[in-house]
């Protein structure tokens, strides 16, 4: 090959390299919005995600009952930060399910002794370890989905596990290194607002599966430090969300006994909560639009 052809080859490349850089990370993005949709719509029962959601609209959740919901597409590097944080559940669930390490069994240890008061051994002896791991792991359900028939309601704690025939209800969380040392160094780390959204969801578990204490596992991202915090069940923290449930069954039976839905929150399709709504279409049809939604 002459020079001149070389060097033109070699423009050449530098010309459609990029767009080849630019086809492949389309290509990998692709993938995560096939993860999506391979996720699907949820099942049409209220979930205890949504139950807990500062921003919860009782039509829409009268309505997804009933009615087809829309897929909800989520730009490629959300979805990535979701699956990111999926994958640190999966990690710590499988460590519950094959048995913990000394150093978690011993940071749970140290917790309870806060708690409860109760002497408990400085180091783990090998009778805690075979407790903890070697009998074949410590989690009574890992990632199960529960329905509440009386509340109607679907659940998915992190894991269920037994200490001492003790039942906790266990939530994993995972943060950045500046949140982690920023809870980690409280003294009450309720004041944090992150930390009481973890709270109040393993509060909610616990009402559910009438567990009284929970384990809350905060994860640093950055390094894989890990703290945890026992929490027993507070009655005042779970009733604001037991009264939405309660208001939520008596609207679904009145729908299906006169077909009257909540008000509208949203003043238009085009309203910014409406446009992420996956009941947007069935909210805002007619009556006989909404009957060609209805799921069957």
């Amino acid at each position: 090959m002459s020079n001149a052809m070389a060097e033109k080859t070699r423009e050449l490349g530098l010309i459609k390299r990029p767009i080849e850089e630019l086809l492949i990370k389309n290509r990998l993005e692709r993938l995560f919005t096939a993860w999506n949709e391979s996720e699907g719509v949820r099942d049409g029962h209220v979930h205890a995600s949504t139950i807990l959601s500062d921003d919860f609209c009782f039509r829409q959740n009268v309505l997804a009952q009933f009615f087809q919901q829309e897929v909800r597409v989520h730009n490629p590097h959300l979805l990535a930060i979701f699956l990111n944080g999926w994958f640190i559940h999966e990690r710590l669930q499988d460590a519950l399910k094959e048995g913990m390490s000394e150093a978690l069994a011993q940071h749970i240890y140290e917790a309870m002794e806060a708690v409860e008061g109760e002497p408990l051994p400085d180091v783990v002896t090998p009778k805690w370890q075979f407790l903890l791991g070697e009998i074949g792991g410590l989690a009574d359900e890992v990632e199960q989905t529960h329905y509440h028939v009386k509340w109607g309601l679907s659940f998915t704690p992190d894991a269920v596990i037994r200490m001492q025939a003790k039942p906790y209800v266990v939530e994993i969380k995972g943060y950045k290194e500046e949140m982690y040392l920023k809870v980690a160094a409280l003294a009450d780390p309720m004041a944090n607002a992150e930390f009481r959204k973890a709270a109040t969801q393993a509060n909610l578990y616990m009402f559910l599966l009438e567990i009284p204490q929970a384990i809350i596992l905060w994860e640093n991202k950055n390094t894989q430090d890990y703290f945890v915090r026992l929490r027993a069940f507070d009655p005042e923290m779970a009733q604001p969300y037991v009264s939405r449930l309660r208001r939520l069954k008596n609207l679904v039976e009145l729908f299906q006994s006169s077909g009257k839905l909540p008000t509208r929150v949203c003043g238009s399709p085009d309203d910014e909560r409406a446009k992420v709504c996956p009941l947007r279409k069935a909210c805002f049809a007619t009556k006989a639009e909404r009957e060609a939604l209805r799921r069957t």
